[in-house]
Formats: C-alpha cells, structure tokens, sequence
C-alpha cells in the first residue's frame, strides 16, 4: 500500500501505511522487511520532507541509527548521508538549534567511533 500511495502522491497516506507496516513488524517477528523494497523508506523519507518533516527526519534517522549499527566505515558513510538530509530538513524548517543539539548527543553517544566521526567531519556535520 505503501508504494501506492507513494506513487499517488498520497503523502499523508503513505506515511499512515507505513506505521502500520512497522507496527507489524513490531508483532511479527517472522516478518522482514527486506520483503518489501529495500530504497521504500527511503522514498517516503523524501517524499515526506516538505510537508511532514518529523517523520521524514524519524525515517533518516532510524535508517542512520541501524547503519551505524553496522559497525564498519562504509555503513559510517550511508549514516553521514542520512544525517546531512536530517540536517538539511531541519535547517530548511527553522529547526537549527535542534540539529545542533541532535548531531551534538550523536557524537556524545558515539565518540570512540572514530570512523563514525570522521565521516560527520567529511559532510561538516557539526
């Protein structure tokens, strides 16, 4: 449903569709979501950015969270992407000192993650 509504331009919708698939991830834990299209969230988080930044900001973050999760450079450098579109939707909106204070408890969390900090550094992700 998700892409369907994606590709009616049914912003609110797939956004709507998209909770409950990842409610029934939450229940099922058979289910995968490499099921569905792998670049999914991804589109919703772009589509999503003008009009609802909190959860085009919530989709790059998580995905940012689970590359970090990965543990090696290459997954350190998909995560600084993800995190340069957070910042980018944020400073679009007004919402700077948040950015400030989100990339600031980041590297807090992160900060023997010298592969990881170097990666924010490359995208001036301060």
């Amino acid at each position: 449903m998700l892409d369907i509504h994606l590709e009616e331009g049914e912003i609110e919708a797939a956004i709507e569709a998209y909770g409950k698939e990842a409610e029934q991830r939450r229940k099922d834990r058979w289910y995968s979501s490499a099921w569905g299209y792998p670049d999914q969230e991804l589109r919703l988080a772009q589509a999503a950015e003008a009009d609802f930044p909190d959860q085009a900001v919530a989709i790059y973050r998580h995905k940012a969270d689970g590359m970090i999760g990965q543990r090696n450079r290459a997954s350190y450098k998909v995560a600084a992407e993800h995190l340069a579109r957070v910042k980018e939707i944020l400073e679009r909106h007004g919402r700077t000192e948040e950015w400030t204070a989100l990339i600031a408890e980041l590297r807090i969390e992160h900060k023997t993650l010298r592969a990881l900090r170097e990666e924010l550094d490359a995208l001036g992700l301060n």
